[in-house]
């Protein structure tokens, strides 16, 4: 077996110079001796660093850092790129401070609706996923609606933004238990329920396509969805997380009693309905207190 050759502080010395780092330690021991250095890009700061880690590509954290916000400034620019693409002005993201990735929420104006500020996700931007006003003055066209494969159910939900809106602004604009900003409206009174009922007060047979009712009784549903969502109440901010667990637990196609609510807000403080790593990971946006 090859006797292991000893470094010599003058090659090592070399090696820091290939890196744009001075070396200062003025002797070398081993690979895991500490050696500082100054990097001639950020002079002012003395740093150490032990030879194995300088092989394995590890240097500056200075430098590192400057990296991260190139590559965090690239991003950024794809993400203006695809919303301008998609037809839309980007106006910022709702958490600038969180790394980018498909899930972030972007905040935008519509060129045809620019008094309202909205919000939607990246990957949403991605998939050409447009101003919901605009989509709601599509779908009320009969021809538009007979050449697309809307169902009944998204399409009335289209008719719901004011009170979404509402329910929201009642909740403080974040989720009402962990404060993320990246929330869903919850239905005290399910939506399923209220679309059942709506068919049945109007007799109308349950189509799973928009396009299979006329224009006339699609007005007539809309009108009568939104007078039982007044009947019942707002609704209340979750994050998609909570959202989730809360349906998983109780059921989406019946009322969570109040009872049951309770019991699930118990189970969140005390920390049971997730991991650790979970519940900090879907809490990341949580809305400032200051």
């Amino acid at each position: 077996m090859p006797k292991t050759v000893k470094l010599t502080w003058e090659f090592v010395f070399r090696e820091f110079e290939k890196r744009g780092y001075i070396l200062t330690t003025p002797t070398y021991k081993n690979a895991f001796h500490p050696l500082y250095y100054i990097c001639r890009k950020h002079p002012q700061v003395v740093q150490y660093i032990v030879y194995n880690s300088l092989q394995r590509g590890c240097g500056c954290w200075y430098c590192g850092l400057e990296k991260k916000g190139l590559a965090r400034r690239l991003q950024l620019e794809q993400v203006v790129k695809a919303t301008e693409e998609n037809g839309m002005i980007y106006e910022g993201l709702i958490n600038p401070d969180e790394a980018l990735h498909s899930k972030s929420y972007v905040r935008y104006r519509c060129p045809k609706h620019p008094d309202v500020y909205q919000q939607m996700r990246y990957n949403n931007i991605q998939q050409k996923f447009g101003c919901p006003f605009c989509y709601e003055e599509k779908r009320k066209d009969t021809k538009f609606l007979s050449n697309t494969h809307v169902d009944t159910s998204t399409y009335l939900r289209g008719f719901l933004r004011d009170w979404k809106y509402k329910s929201a602004k009642a909740s403080g604009g974040a989720c009402i238990l962990s404060g993320s900003l990246n929330y869903e409206v919850h239905h005290h009174y399910p939506f399923l329920l209220m679309l059942r009922e709506s068919c049945s007060k109007l007799g109308l047979p349950r189509h799973k396509w928009a396009r299979n009712y006329s224009k006339e009784e699609l007005a007539a549903l809309s009108e009568e969805i939104l007078r039982l969502h007044e009947e019942h109440g707002l609704g209340i901010c979750l994050s998609g997380a909570l959202h989730d667990k809360l349906h998983s637990l109780y059921g989406s196609r019946r009322i969570i009693t109040p009872e049951e609510f309770e019991e699930f807000k118990r189970l969140y403080h005390a920390g049971e309905l997730f991991p650790a790593v979970t519940k900090e990971k879907h809490d990341h946006t949580k809305k400032s207190t200051k």
